[in-house]
């Protein structure tokens, strides 16, 4: 009786440890979340085209939060697999394969728009807007914090879309404009 006792707080304390070992890790890395599921389609409003349309069709991929880098909002374009690929690894973004799986890269764009770096895990980033600018895609987040407990690590918050190019003229860059509170 007495040993068991003595195991006790042992045990709470491990139990504890692996529930805030779980608060930390949520949000680093790809997303479980249903927008990220093949079939997923959202068209953002507020954007424009070059045929001067009121919105530009996007099919969010994933989203989530990778390690922070300190760095102000920005996006990435890949054109193929492979830069794609090499793209989302660079960045810790989990699942590349199956996300690079889900472009058709002959008649779609893969863009990761990375919103400015958040104080800590659980920041989440949503677009609510694109346009063509010239020769550059400018994507908008919306990015909001988290709803309780989070780690204190830096972290980017990003999505993944996939962008129909086939009426869009040659694209050179993305740029991201984002609402980080």
């Amino acid at each position: 009786m007495r040993s068991t006792l003595r195991r006790v707080p042992t045990i709470v304390l491990l139990a504890g440890a692996v529930f805030v070992g779980g608060i930390v890790t949520t949000g680093c890395g790809g997303s479980d979340d249903d927008s990220a599921s093949p079939a997923a389609s959202t068209t953002v409003p507020g954007g424009g085209n070059a045929a001067g349309e009121d919105s530009l069709p996007l099919r969010q991929l994933a989203a989530g939060g990778v390690p922070g880098r300190g760095e102000d909002a920005r996006g990435y374009l890949a054109t193929t697999a492979d830069e794609a690929r090499a793209l989302l690894d660079d960045r810790a973004v989990s699942g590349a394969d199956d996300i690079v799986g889900r472009v058709d890269f002959g008649s779609e764009y893969l863009v990761l728009a990375l919103a400015s770096t958040a104080p800590s895990t659980g920041y989440w980033a949503k677009p609510t807007g694109a346009r063509v600018e010239g020769d550059r895609l400018v994507v908008s987040l919306d990015v909001a914090p988290p709803d309780g407990m989070a780690g204190q690590a830096l972290t980017d918050p990003f999505v993944v879309l996939a962008v129909d190019r086939t009426d869009l003229p040659p694209i050179a860059g993305v740029d991201v404009v984002d609402a980080t509170p």
